[in-house]
């Protein structure tokens, strides 16, 4: 490719434009601060609208096939006339992400740079008819990596639906413990990061130029080569800026007044519960309660202001660096300029005035109301409950009879195992396929006897070695101590292991203290239905549908599905909300401050000390949490 060809159109005003007023870069970036903030929030409604129609086709399109959809009756749903039609939902769903996300958005940006209108129902006008250069297999490539990719590198233009994509915590744990997985996984990001950069102009190619997708990420390829340092630079020194503006923003509005905060409630009772009829007369009220509300309702504009100054950021940041790309592909295409020409303006100085006054009032006004009705806004609930992941999780070797003492000896709610069936009809606790993680062969369960399980050893986290355990014997640890939660697996996961597992329970007498779950909905249905004195539970990882109508007495969902949406569906068909499997802090964090019942982890010890922390939070750190788990709950809305 010849500089030639990418100088063919250079961005500079004809004579007649010459006349007319031009402003620079940065002048033009503050005029249009109000548009980009604008065309981030409004797309924002209008996909959460379109995602909230799209996830009602769904679920009705499910419904009418008379299941809801979990990982294990998968195969059912692509057998029928429901999965052509699924896809269909999803492709038009995804498409229509990128159009507003990221063909309206670089439309968007090059009005701005070439002084013309602006407005993202304008934007997406030129927008829709795009799709069709990216309906061949370069374009679905581009497409793929937005979706799948950049998620996880980091690089290149993203949209809502998929930006929250990531490996799960329990697949991170399996490759972290297997070295030739996690080279591999390490491998294929640094190729995905290689792609990334390499395509990072390649949809301005296709949108601003017309050109094929093909064309587009060569032309990118080449201005990479070309101009990736001086590109690089404009980035830095963006980021380098912008880390300077928000770092005093940060500290003069988020860590003095926070001290100060701190300092003013430290002699103050947290959680003390003040009725809402007292505020009727505040005179009532003593001095204590008094100066506790100033408290609280500071505590809540502090709150809530940071939070707006934060997801201000937030979305111009994001917004910027598309409209730089976009400056720096023109320039780099057609030649650098150094005036702009500026467009209608739609902001004036005492609009953009007005604007920052309404929220101030309307942060104000929400801060005295929240503040008030402290005790019933912000009252503490009883956190989850916390169940160890196989037996003890890491304080001792997965389903081990050590690990279920381990977890009754710190206090655990519950201790969650796996059982299958031997060759001779006996139920072993054993987790995998095969025994060559843990024992070190190829067999299954279902093709040894009791007696060649029972010549296997596994050494335990002090190297000392012990026996894979029968059903019986940890049966015989929970009674009475713990409720044992009995994941019924793998291929021999059947009714009759549901009717030899509610024998053995009855035979014990500890049908309380025993639960019994299965990713096999069948089955469960199955146990529920001829057992229903038994607690059950359906473990889902993916799921589409009502999926709070299955029948069982609580679902035990992976991390991702947890959102507050879907456990408020779940909780109002009066069942239970499990999590798994929550090891990280943030995670742990988040769920003992939702509405989950309980959760799975392997990090027991760490779970109690940050359900202790969390118990003897100040107001502030109370209010500060609840407002986290808001913009979580509007970020899953968005997206």
């Amino acid at each position: 490719m010849t500089d030639t060809f990418l100088n063919e159109e250079k961005q500079m005003p004809s004579d007649g434009e010459k006349e007319r007023k031009t402003i620079s870069y940065g002048r033009l970036v503050y005029e249009y601060i109000p548009e980009l903030w604008s065309f981030q929030i409004i797309s924002g409604i209008v996909l959460s609208v379109l995602a909230f129609a799209s996830l009602a086709l769904l679920n009705r399109i499910t419904e009418n096939g008379g299941r809801t959809v979990v990982w294990a009756n998968l195969r059912s749903l692509i057998l029928s006339w429901r999965f052509p039609a699924i896809l269909a939902v999803g492709f038009a769903v995804m498409a229509l992400f990128v159009v507003v996300e990221i063909f309206s958005q670089i439309h968007n940006c090059y009005d701005m740079l070439n002084g013309q209108r602006t407005g993202i129902f304008h934007e997406l006008k030129k927008s829709v008819p795009d799709i069709r250069r990216f309906l061949n297999p370069d374009g679905i490539g581009l497409l793929a990596y937005v979706f799948l990719a950049v998620p996880l590198t980091g690089i290149g233009l993203t949209i809502r639906l998929t930006e929250s994509f990531t490996i799960p915590n329990f697949m991170r744990s399996i490759f972290a413990g297997k070295s030739l997985y996690a080279a591999g996984l390490a491998a294929l990001y640094v190729f995905l990061v290689f792609l990334g950069i390499r395509w990072l102009f390649a949809f301005h190619a296709v949108l601003i130029d017309k050109v094929h997708p093909r064309e587009g990420k060569r032309i990118s390829v080449h201005i990479i080569k070309k101009h990736g340092k001086t590109y690089l630079l404009h980035v830095l020194k963006f980021l380098f800026v912008f880390f300077l503006v928000y770092l005093l923003f940060y500290i003069f509005l988020n860590v003095i007044p926070g001290r100060l905060l701190t300092g003013a409630g430290a002699g103050l009772t947290p959680g003390y519960r003040i009725e809402p009829e007292r505020l009727a007369v505040f005179s009532d009220l003593t001095r204590m309660e008094t100066k506790l509300i100033s408290y609280r309702v500071l505590s809540v504009f502090y709150v809530l202001f940071n939070d707006y100054i934060n997801l201000f950021f937030a979305v111009f940041g994001s917004a910027y660096l598309v409209l730089l790309t976009t400056k720096d592909y023109l320039a780099f295409t057609r030649g650098a300029v150094s005036a702009y020409r500026p467009g209608p303006r739609r902001f004036g100085y005492r609009m953009k005035t007005a604007w920052f006054a309404g929220v101030f009032i309307v942060i104000a006004a929400a801060s005295v109301i929240m503040g008030l009705f402290f005790t019933p806004l912000f009252e503490r609930e009883e956190p989850a409950e916390i169940i160890a992941h196989r037996g003890g999780g890491s304080m001792a070797v997965e389903n081990s009879l050590e690990g279920i003492e381990q977890a009754i000896a710190q206090g655990c709610y519950g201790s969650e195992i796996d059982i299958q069936r031997t060759k001779d009809g006996f139920y072993v606790v054993h987790h995998d396929n095969t025994f060559r993680r843990m024992a070190g062969i190829t067999g299954t369960s279902e093709d040894l006897t009791l007696d060649d399980i029972r010549a296997l050893t596994i050494n335990d986290k002090n190297g000392e070695e012990t026996e894979i355990p029968l059903l019986e014997d940890a049966l015989d640890i929970c009674k009475g101590k713990i409720i044992l939660f009995i994941e019924l697996k793998g291929k021999t996961a059947d009714e009759k292991m549901a009717d030899d597992v509610v024998r053995m329970v009855r035979e014990k007498d500890c049908a309380e203290d025993v639960v019994l779950i299965s990713m096999k909905r069948d089955l469960i249905e199955y146990v529920e239905k001829v057992y229903p004195e038994f607690e059950t539970g359906a473990v889902i990882y993916a799921g589409l549908g009502n999926i709070e109508r299955l029948d069982c007495d609580l679902l035990i969902m992976q991390e991702k599905l947890s959102s507050y949406e879907r456990v408020s569906a779940i909780h109002r068909e009066g069942k239970k909300v499990i999590t798994w499997t929550v090891n990280t802090k943030s995670s742990m964090k988040r769920f003992f401050d939702s509405d989950v019942d309980g959760i799975i982890t392997d990090k027991v010890v760490l779970a109690e000390k940050i359900r202790e922390e969390l118990a003897s939070r100040s107001d502030l750190e109370v209010i500060q949490a609840a407002a986290d788990s808001a913009v979580s709950r509007l970020n899953s809305l968005l997206r």
